[in-house]
């Protein structure tokens, strides 16, 4: 099987905007993927993620494939399949009726309310390829439709509970960090405090919550630097759940925390940004660390902050914020309004 290229899939994707495939052709495309071997995979998934993410049947049937005919039938994870191994399977089963994908979808829509988010349904860990298109499919189900308006309130997590939930939000975008690592990085808040001045230091997780839904939306996790040379918050995780994409809570989110790092007179934020993300932190006017940036807090980047193998640091100064962005942040959005303070709470 030839590898495809950046190009080859800018073709295909130019190409396939112009077809309509029929079921039978989906499935011999599904059934194509599972047969290559590990590394083949990692390419074609490159394709279908461009190609067929927003298509939600197709991207239900790939999956539905997966947990009802390999893991039964090879009894490994689709990660495991070394090159030349063979998977039996009644090619008659390649037609899913409409109530097996009715089926999937109500269980992918389950499943991203449960504790472990990151299971196929037959409780195999997924696969980077698998959590792409899970996630892409549970985006299709949009969670607030209708003309609103839906109310929104900010959040510090400060129980246990809340704790669990934001580490449930994460682990439902990100196939690293894992979940024992999550666990280490979403911790409760500690302030220091003096008598003349509060000094914000340590790890903070602050949330947004669909009074609608009760469910948490999106979410941050930062910790504070406060050092005799330099004060910087570092952003190690950020996350908007499965969902709720697109409706402008990241950007919401971002405001208000480039609100309290101005009032706390930090000097920048420091984000690790993965690849992927990169447009939208730029969006948000965000840019890549320069090494002369980097070198400034070289002893602390090395020894107190999180770094991510992929990631990219990024950068904005809190001088630049203007003390009206939460609110022009919350004009953008259709339909949203915030219940209470419209800032981060402290501890």
């Amino acid at each position: 099987m030839a590898m495809l290229s950046d190009e080859h899939v800018a073709i295909l994707s130019k190409y396939y905007s112009t077809v309509s495939f029929t079921g039978e052709q989906r499935d011999m495309l599904i059934e194509k993927y599972w047969e290559a071997s590990k590394e083949e995979r990692k390419i074609i998934a490159r394709a279908y993620a461009s190609l067929f993410a927003k298509d939600a049947t197709f991207a239900q049937r790939l999956l539905a494939y997966y947990d009802l005919h390999v893991v039964p039938t090879t009894g490994r994870k689709a990660s495991g399949v070394q090159e030349g191994d063979e998977t039996k399977i009644d090619e008659n089963s390649f037609i899913w009726p409409t109530s097996t994908v009715e089926k999937v979808a109500c269980n992918l829509q389950q499943q991203s309310r449960s504790l472990k988010p990151s299971k196929s349904m037959s409780g195999h860990t997924l696969s980077s390829s698998q959590l792409v298109l899970r996630t892409a499919i549970q985006d299709q189900y949009l969670k607030l439709t209708g003309d609103g308006p839906f109310p929104i309130s900010f959040g510090l997590v400060l129980s246990e509970e809340e704790r669990r939930e934001s580490i449930d939000l994460y682990s439902m975008q990100f196939q690293y960090p894992d979940q024992p690592e999550l666990q280490r990085l979403v911790i409760l808040p500690q302030t220091h405090s003096t008598r003349t001045r509060r000094r914000a230091k340590g790890s903070y997780t602050w949330f947004l919550r669909s009074n609608t839904t009760g469910e948490m939306v999106c979410a941050v996790t930062i910790k504070a630097h406060n050092y005799e040379t330099h004060n910087f918050v570092e952003v190690p995780l950020f996350a908007t759940g499965v969902g709720y994409k697109k409706c402008g809570f990241g950007r919401l989110l971002n405001a208000a925390l480039m609100q309290w790092c101005a009032d706390m007179k930090f000097e920048f934020i420091m984000v690790s940004a993965d690849v992927q993300a990169i447009p939208f932190w730029t969006h948000l006017g965000y840019k890549i660390m320069q090494k002369s940036e980097l070198t400034r807090i070289a002893f602390y980047y090395e020894h107190n902050c999180y770094k991510f193998k992929g990631a990219e640091a990024m950068i904005r100064y809190c001088t630049q914020w203007p003390s009206e962005g939460v609110q022009k942040a919350l004009s953008k959005m259709k339909n949203i309004v915030v219940s209470g303070p419209m800032s981060l709470p402290d501890s």
